[in-house]
């Protein structure tokens, strides 16, 4: 019902979903999802470190999962995106432009992606590729619920907006950005932090 809910949006806003078999779909969706959720849980549970205490082999599974697993997915979507002049909307970390402590490794493979998205728009633009990237901020989503204690009020008394970031915050954003109402943008980033910190 969810996949369907997605694309009454998207044709309501002019954009057509590619259709894949239903199989397909079902399976790369629950591999993609446990796959995203066990890496999600495994950052939280295990990823926090200083710069001195940061382990090798954690720095290179987040950037494995962070930048290199973006890269990969981009560049197999290529194809189909240049031929259809297609829009890109890959998601960083409103923490590339304040920091955060502890999370070194986490800030870095999201500043990362912005510099990949940044360079992918140069290079897919003459196909009419637009690529371009969301940071949110802290948002409630249920590996946040998991890892900060009073997630609705973290961070709250520092944004504009005084009140903490729901998912829906988000997509409408990505909607956006992928949608035809964003077609003369691209390698920017959007950031999505109730007005936290001003880009």
């Amino acid at each position: 019902q969810l996949i369907e809910n997605v694309k009454v949006i998207l044709r309501g806003i002019g954009m057509f979903p590619l259709h894949v078999r239903k199989e397909i779909d079902a399976h790369i969706a629950d591999r993609f999802l446990e796959a995203v959720w066990r890496e999600a849980l495994w950052l939280v549970k295990d990823g926090v470190a200083t710069t001195e205490e940061i382990d090798e082999a954690i720095w290179d599974r987040v950037m494995s999962v962070n930048v290199k697993g973006v890269w990969q997915m981009c560049r197999a979507f290529s194809p189909a995106l240049r031929a259809a002049k297609g829009a890109i909307v890959n998601i960083a970390s409103a923490t590339v432009f304040s920091g955060s402590p502890q999370w070194m490794h986490y800030v870095t493979s999201k500043g990362a992606v912005i510099a990949m998205s940044r360079t992918m728009a140069k290079e897919m633009g003459p196909d009419g590729v637009r690529v371009n990237v969301i940071a949110p901020g802290f948002t409630l989503t249920e590996a946040s619920f998991g890892h900060v204690n009073d997630a609705r009020s973290y961070g709250v008394d520092r944004s504009s907006l005084k009140r903490p970031a729901e998912v829906d915050d988000i997509t409408g954003g990505a909607l956006w950005l992928a949608s035809p109402l964003s077609s003369y943008m691209t390698g920017q980033t959007m950031v999505i932090d109730g007005g936290r910190q001003f880009i």
